[in-house]
């Protein structure tokens, strides 16, 4: 369940220091497998990094018993407060963990700024990662000042902190049991309200006292950056994707979801809102869709995909946006230079009809040429030029102010395939630089060809 700030940096730290990382799965339920951890204290685990409440499911996590038992086996535990800090109150005296950290924009404060709370044995022990003015007490020889100061390297942020004290203040002020109550309350509402919708899939831990504020869904059939369009053309605010939580979307085996995150500053209003424009996309789809992106564009979108069935891929490929999770797989053959592409997908109405525009545009035509159409597309496309005259791209032009990596992700995945293939069939010419000393033996050089694999896989492909 852990955000990607969670989750990165460990494995990071892992590969560079030859630790095993061992990833704790979830139960049904949203809680950690009382199983697994269980497995996990009986091997020499030296240090634990858990999710206080996912920014997916809002789920919280009674840590504390897990956090005893983790140290009375060695370990040290780090916990991730970041969307838990703003909702309840955090019994650190009680907890004891290790580390705690949280974020100041989750907290109503500003961006850029956040918290390492931490026991003084680790403070006093810690080593400085980063450096700077202010946090040495002499450079000959190197000492360094006592405390947290050790660690601030630089000038301060002290905008942020400044900024972040009078969030602290705020919210102190009106209680953070107030806030648990109010935020219950809206929660329970969203819940009871979205059960009520046919084909809604709810992803959130429903009981609302154990919840951060946070509800995600999705409809069926209906592509959750679809869902967000509509009701942001209803002034609701949504985030949409895998919202830096891929482990946790692989799990739930989608894509991406709907987030709906609630605070303070919302109202029941807010919620009837929401649950009212979710009513009219189910019962009104295809009416919502034309009126969002136009008929043409839904129509280009509707059409069955003009592709050929690939045995034995000469490149496989995989085009992922950042953050919305949208995903395009495409597997090419190329025979006598001319390309069979097939696909698989699962993205957003006007990324399927830019798709069906490409594939018309693509299949069964030279790489080379394939190469440069796709260049040409993407290049008319930022240039804010109608594209080329291509049947169906004049359309999605009209719609590229709000979608543009949308139209262009097929484009994009595409000339990456194309180049990785024309890349890797391409032959080396070796270059041999003459001997020092004059020979009379004379060197001959044939081209080579260089490595391939049959499949190659390319996961950054296509990202903005």
């Amino acid at each position: 369940m852990e955000h990607h700030s969670n989750f990165l940096p460990w494995k990071l730290l892992a590969s560079r220091s030859n630790a095993e990382l061992r990833v704790l799965p979830l139960e049904p339920s949203g809680d950690f497998s009382k199983a697994e951890l269980k497995n996990a204290l009986s091997s020499k685990i030296r240090f634990a990094a858990l999710t206080h409440a996912s920014n997916v499911t809002g789920k919280l996590q009674d840590l504390q018993s897990v956090v005893a038992n983790l140290q009375q086996n060695g370990a040290m535990v780090l916990i991730d407060g970041a969307q838990s800090a703003s909702h309840f109150e955090i019994d650190l005296e009680s907890m004891k963990p290790d580390f705690f950290v949280c974020s100041a924009h989750k907290m109503l404060g500003p961006t850029g700024i956040g918290a390492v709370i931490l026991k003084k044995q680790h403070l006093e022990n810690a080593k400085p990662w980063k450096t700077g003015g202010g946090m040495v007490l002499t450079a000959e020889p190197l000492s360094w000042r006592e405390g947290v100061r050790k660690f601030e390297a630089g000038t301060p942020h002290f905008v942020g902190v400044y900024g972040w004290m009078r969030a602290l203040d705020f919210l102190n002020n009106i209680g953070l049991k107030n806030i648990q109550e109010y935020v219950s309350s809206l929660t329970a509402e969203l819940l009871d309200g979205l059960r009520q919708i046919n084909g809604i899939r709810i992803f959130a831990s429903e009981t609302p006292r154990q919840n951060a504020g946070i509800v995600s869904f999705l409809i069926d059939d209906v592509h959750p950056h679809d869902i967000a369009a509509w009701l942001d053309y209803n002034a609701i605010a949504v985030r949409d994707g895998h919202h830096c939580a891929q482990p946790l979307m692989e799990y739930f085996g989608v894509p991406g979801v709907v987030r709906a995150s609630m605070h303070l500053y919302n109202t029941k209003e807010d919620i009837n809102q929401l649950l009212s424009a979710l009513n009219v996309l189910v019962d009104n789809q295809q009416e919502i869709f034309d009126r969002l992106y136009g008929k043409e564009v839904c129509n280009f979108a509707s059409e069955a995909l003009p592709q050929e069935k690939v045995d034995l891929p000469d490149i496989e490929i995989r085009g992922i946006p950042d953050y919305c999770g949208d995903l395009l797989r495409l597997y090419l053959k190329v025979n006598n230079q001319k390309v069979t592409v097939e696909t698989e997908a699962d993205i957003c109405i006007p990324c399927i009809a830019s798709l069906n525009v490409m594939l018309a545009q693509v299949q069964n035509k030279p790489i080379g040429r394939v190469y440069s159409l796709c260049k040409s597309v993407i290049e008319a496309l930022a240039a804010n030029n109608t594209p080329l005259g291509i049947n169906g791209l004049n359309t999605l032009h009209r719609i590229k102010e709000d979608r543009l990596s949308c139209i262009t992700l097929p484009w994009k995945t595409m000339l990456c395939a194309a180049e990785k293939y024309i890349h890797q069939s391409r032959p080396r010419v070796i270059v041999m630089k003459p001997p020092l000393k004059a020979s009379s033996k004379r060197l001959s050089v044939s081209p080579a060809r260089s490595n391939f694999s049959p499949v190659a896989d390319i996961p950054s492909a296509g990202r903005q």
